[in-house]
């Protein structure tokens, strides 16, 4: 079973330390939510906001689309979030978080704790278009209720890495 996600966005503009301005929707709900539970709840494989989901705006008792760009990790955050997950998967080419790779301080990350990590997503070592995002939302899950983990790993290894075996695991 599937389902596509409209979701209402807040706009966040953020700066990288070489100083490239980057705006993107964060999802603040996604409208579908109860048929994705329910869905769920009657153990379906659920697709949904895949791509970011489609923006919409509230206009007194109706949804507009809304010209905007949501981006993909912070709807995963918000979806799982929303149908109370206690892990969040990100699948990349990477094996694990890495900030100075190829340099004498490289630093790889397997597991991670919150306030580890967050230091290194205000310091511009992770790419501000694909890493950061993942890292931030990674964040925002693990802090948003108890017991969470987020999961940043490579997609050939998706099933190992949700056993702990690779990947960076980031809890609280």
């Amino acid at each position: 079973s599937s389902t596509g996600s409209a979701q209402t966005i807040t706009t966040t503009q953020t700066e990288n330390p070489a100083g490239i301005s980057i705006c993107f929707g964060k999802p603040m709900d996604i409208y579908e939510i109860d048929a994705v539970n329910a869905l769920l709840d009657a153990h379906q494989i659920v697709i949904a906001a895949g791509g970011g989901g489609i923006p919409v705006l509230e206009q007194r008792t109706r949804l507009k689309g809304a010209s905007a760009i949501i981006e993909k990790d912070y709807a995963a955050a918000r979806l799982a979030e929303l149908t109370e997950a206690d892990t969040l998967l990100f699948l990349t080419v990477y094996d694990k978080l890495t900030v100075n790779a190829g340099k004498p301080d490289e630093r790889s990350f397997e597991n991670v704790t919150v306030a580890d990590l967050k230091p290194y997503a205000t310091t511009g070592d992770f790419g501000p278009i694909t890493t950061l995002p993942k890292v931030n939302a990674a964040i925002e899950f693990v802090e948003a209720g108890t017991g969470r983990k987020a999961v940043i790993a490579n997609l050939e290894h998706a099933k190992d890495a949700l056993l702990g075996r690779c990947g960076t695991t980031i809890t609280r």
